[in-house]
C-alpha cells in the first residue's frame, strides 16, 4: 500500500522532495519508525576538527552554494566594511 499525502500537502517542489516532507511528518506522528541514529549523528571527528570536513565545506555534504550554481561572481567593492558597528573608522 502506497501512502499518499492529503490535499492539505499540496507540494510544488519535485515528487522526492513532496515525497522527503511527506515521510518526515508520518515520522514526527509516529506513523512511520523513527530513522536510524546514523541520520541524525554527526561524529565527533567532525565536530572536533576544523575545518570542518577538511575543509570541503558544501561538497563534502551534497550541498552546491546558489552563487556557485548560477556562476555569480562574488565580488566585494573596494572599501567595502563588513563590520560597520565593530569598526566605524574603517567607513
Amino acid at each position: 500500500m502506497t501512502a499518499v499525502a492529503p490535499a492539505a500537502w499540496a507540494c510544488r517542489a519535485s515528487a522526492t522532495q513532496c515525497s522527503v516532507r511527506y515521510a518526515a511528518t508520518q515520522t514526527i506522528t509516529g506513523a512511520l519508525p523513527p530513522l536510524p541514529g546514523p541520520y541524525a549523528m554527526i561524529p565527533e571527528a567532525d565536530i572536533d576538527s576544523f575545518p570542518h570536513y577538511g575543509g570541503k565545506g558544501c561538497a563534502a555534504i551534497g550541498i552546491t552554494p546558489e552563487d556557485v550554481r548560477q556562476r555569480i561572481q562574488n565580488v566585494v567593492p573596494e572599501g567595502f566594511n563588513s563590520l560597520p558597528a565593530t569598526l566605524p573608522a574603517y567607513n
